[in-house]
Parts: structure tokens; C-alpha cells; sequence
């Protein structure tokens, strides 16, 4: 994720506007919402509208100034706290909890390495992520209500999400690249477990 404010950087240091998107301003936190109702999704992170976020899926980043951040989430308001630098999802509509869970994202600087995180956000505990082939597992029984991050090599290959019980799903073979981070979010879809493998962006700066 912090490969997102370098290469932001980096372009705003070129000085080319008219090629680069622009620079987060100093002190942005970035927020971004999880879906984890049974229903799409429309809502407001500061500023920006999040658009129809489907159920499972995480929206972009916002580039938020740090402090107090307004959420619209449906047809509910909060306020969140969103420290400078910090990276942040808010989940909505998480089994048992509602609206606006706030987990804090776990940052790696580690550019040589790509990054993935799961996220619980179901009712059942005991779940695993596992490479496809089933010889490594990189998360193991996560709880209900956690982020979990891990530091894996550059590669491509595919990922099992596992339940207590059974396989949840597998995503299609994917290549992991350095400095890049990938969310697995773990919810539920008519009582059973699903889950969505996404790769981490941030939104064009307003």
C-alpha cells in the first residue's frame, strides 16, 4: 500500500501534471469502505462518492485530510477517526456488528516483497487462506472481525479460501507483484461464506 504514496510522490516530484495523477496532500489518510451486506452499496468517504459498491468488495482508497473523516454509509452518517499516513476500511453491514466497523489496515514497506490482507468480516470464525495447490498456508484461523497481513514473494499462483468446515472458494491463478497489496475479504452471501480477492488502489486525488 505505501507503493501507492511513492509512486504519487515520485510524480509530483517529475513536476509533469499532465501525465501524472496528483499527489495526495500532506497529511491525507486514506479511507476506504468494505461491503459486507447482502445488498450493493452506495456511499461518501469525505468528499468522494464510494459509486455502487457490491456486496464483498472493497472500494478504492480516498485521500482524506487526517482527523475526524465523515462516512456516509446508505443511509447512515459517522464520524471516524483516520490518523495522517494511516490506511484504513471501514466495513458495513458486517454480520452482528452493522455499520461502520473501523479496522486499521497493517502497512508494509517492504517494496520487495507484495502484501496481501484478509479480512474477516462474517460470522464465522476459522477461516484459512491457502495457496491453491494446498502446500503453503498464509493465514490461519483468522477470527471474526480481524485483518490479518502478510509479506509473500513476488509470483504467480492461486489462493483457496478455506471455512471451518469446508472450502470456501478458489480465485484464479494471479500474479503477486512487489510492492503491490491484495485484499481477500472473507463475508457472507445468502447465509454462506464467499469471498473476493481484489487488488489495493487509491482514487484519483480531488
Amino acid at each position: 500500500m505505501l507503493s501507492l504514496l511513492f509512486i504519487a510522490t515520485a510524480a509530483a516530484q517529475d513536476g509533469d501534471v499532465g501525465l501524472y495523477a496528483a499527489a495526495p496532500p500532506a497529511g491525507s489518510a486514506f479511507v476506504r469502505v468494505v461491503n459486507a451486506g447482502g445488498a450493493a452499496l452506495t456511499g461518501k468517504v469525505g468528499k468522494y462518492s464510494t459509486g455502487s459498491i457490491a456486496p464483498g468488495v472493497a472500494s478504492p482508497y480516498y485521500a482524506v485530510p487526517g482527523g475526524d473523516v465523515a462516512l456516509a454509509l446508505g443511509q447512515k452518517s459517522q464520524t471516524v477517526q483516520a490518523t495522517a499516513g494511516s490506511f484504513v476500511t471501514v466495513v458495513s453491514g458486517m454480520p452482528g456488528k452493522g455499520d461502520g466497523v473501523v479496522m486499521p489496515d497493517t502497512l508494509s514497506a517492504n517494496r520487495a516483497k507484495a502484501t496481501i490482507l484478509l479480512y474477516n468480516v462474517s460470522s464465522q470464525a476459522g477461516v484459512d487462506l491457502a495457496t491453491a495447490d494446498g502446500k503453503v498456508t498464509v493465514f490461519t484461523d483468522v477470527p471474526v472481525g480481524t485483518e490479518v497481513m502478510k509479506e509473500v514473494n513476488a509470483i504467480s499462483i492461486g489462493f483457496t479460501v478455506l471455512g471451518p468446515t469446508s472450502p470456501v472458494t478458489t480465485f484464479p491463478t494471479a500474479t503477486l507483484e512487489r510492492g503491490a497489496a491484495y485484499s481477500v475479504v472473507v463475508y457472507e452471501s445468502a447465509g454462506k461464506l464467499a469471498a473476493t480477492w481484489s487488488t489495493n488502489s487509491t482514487a484519483p486525488v480531488k
